[in-house]
């Protein structure tokens, strides 16, 4: 089941996406066309955050479809209301039963990177807004999930195990041409439209 209320409101964009994808099954594909929906938007702001969103609603499906992979799984996956999203993004419960902060970053250019800056408001959320001492006290706690490819050289020494990133590679690795997949990412995102 999909939590976040973005679906509801582009549900054509959601619906021809996800139908899109089922017959190409890539992250690349997956990514022009959510920015091909996008420039129909002219409102820059509301465009952005129809990028972000559709990224969020990627995640949130990619987390509850491979729960069984012990390098990036995360149960009780729940997305954050647009009013308490002050840098986490989603909360979830790691393999070794640690509470988890998700950050989700899009970027129109694949090659920007990451920066430390970015990922450091999420860690402050997490422990001051949401009282997560595990991002403190434990390691693999912060899941990074970007379109990107790579982050900041700050970002990999300051956090080096904290994070978990799951960048364009890794989640193209694991959902390009894995029809389960899609046709189970389709199938959700129907249900969510069919409320």
């Amino acid at each position: 089941m999909v939590l976040h209320n973005s679906p509801l409101a582009y549900p054509n964009e959601y619906f021809r996406l996800y139908e899109h994808c089922k017959v190409n099954p890539t992250f690349r594909d997956w990514n022009n066309q959510v920015v091909s929906f996008g420039r129909r938007i002219t409102d820059l702001d509301e465009r952005n955050k129809f990028y972000g969103d559709m990224l969020e609603v990627l995640s949130e499906l990619f987390f509850n479809i491979m729960i069984g992979n012990p390098r990036f799984s995360l149960s009780e996956y729940t997305p954050i209301g647009i009013n308490e999203d002050y840098g986490v993004d989603a909360t979830g419960i790691n393999v070794n039963k640690h509470k988890c902060a998700v950050q989700v970053k899009f970027r129109h250019n694949p090659n920007d990177l990451i920066t430390y800056t970015d990922i450091a408001k999420t860690f402050t959320s997490a422990v001051c807004q949401f009282d997560m001492l595990d991002v403190v006290n434990h390691d693999h706690t912060i899941f990074l999930f970007t379109n990107v490819y790579d982050v900041s050289r700050q970002f990999k020494e300051v956090l080096q195990k904290k994070a978990v990133v799951l960048n364009n590679a890794i989640i193209s690795q694991e959902i390009d041409n894995n029809r389960y997949f899609w046709e189970t990412a389709y199938n959700m995102i129907f249900n969510k439209l069919d409320e």
